[in-house]
């Protein structure tokens, strides 16, 4: 087994109704139009978040695709339909993530509720890791 040491685990975690969480997932997934070429990275986030949703999270989950330096990046509302369908609930999509409008956006999901916001790689900064990015991110 792997040592994690003082990494907080989700598993581990204690969930409260109504808890605001920002889930960071791997969504970086090839697509034409909305026909999504491989759903592996969107199903292996599944288990998690319906755990979050089981206990009355609020969900808003950043993601990314293509790069900023590249000027490929896209919107991910073609996501929204998968996962909504493998949630089994309507997955709600907001374009921006950092934003005054963002924040209160993800302030205003009910419990339970699941939210996709704008592409991260859309901020300058993401890749590198910016701290007032991250600071950004966490309002």
């Amino acid at each position: 087994m792997i040592d994690f040491g003082e990494v907080n685990r989700l598993e581990y975690a204690e969930v409260n109704e109504g808890d605001r969480w920002i889930y960071i997932a791997d969504f970086n997934i090839n697509h034409s139009g909305d026909e999504l070429k491989s759903t592996a990275r969107i199903n292996s986030e599944v288990k998690d978040i319906q755990r979050l949703r089981s206990k009355g999270a609020r969900i808003a989950i950043l993601a990314h695709q293509g790069r900023f330096e590249d000027n490929d990046t896209e919107d991910l509302d073609f996501i929204v339909p998968h996962l909504s369908s493998r949630l089994g609930i309507t997955v709600k999509y907001f374009p921006e993530n950092t934003t005054p409008a963002a924040v209160e956006f993800t302030k205003a999901l009910a419990p339970g509720e699941v939210a996709i916001m704008g592409n991260t790689r859309k901020n300058k900064g993401e890749e590198e890791n910016d701290p007032q990015l991250s600071d950004l991110f966490s309002l």
